[in-house]
């Protein structure tokens, strides 16, 4: 999950330095549920894919304004959720 919660918030990234170039706002949020992803932007280094931490902390650099990241608890275990899984997978049969 590590690697897609770091894709994830390199694309936003992105997307966030393109908005910079045609809007006025200079503060941005971008929402996880990747704890590891998120812990991995609190500590600063990365023990698993350096480069795409790496890639993602130089596109950071270049935001003309501040992006806050935000950790969300992800859905597992959410009794809605769980429910809505299981039946999307006998739906997908």
């Amino acid at each position: 999950m590590y690697t897609d919660g770091m894709t994830a918030v390199k694309l936003a990234v992105e997307n966030v330095r393109m908005l910079g170039n045609t809007t006025q706002h200079t503060k941005f949020v971008v929402f996880t549920d990747s704890l590891s992803t998120a812990e991995t932007f609190i500590s600063g280094r990365a023990n698993s894919r350096p480069a795409l931490f790496a890639e993602t902390c130089d596109l950071l650099n270049e935001v003309k304004g501040n992006i806050i990241l935000v950790w969300l608890r992800s859905n597992i275990g959410v009794e809605g959720n769980e429910k809505a899984d299981r039946l999307a997978n006998i739906g997908a049969k």
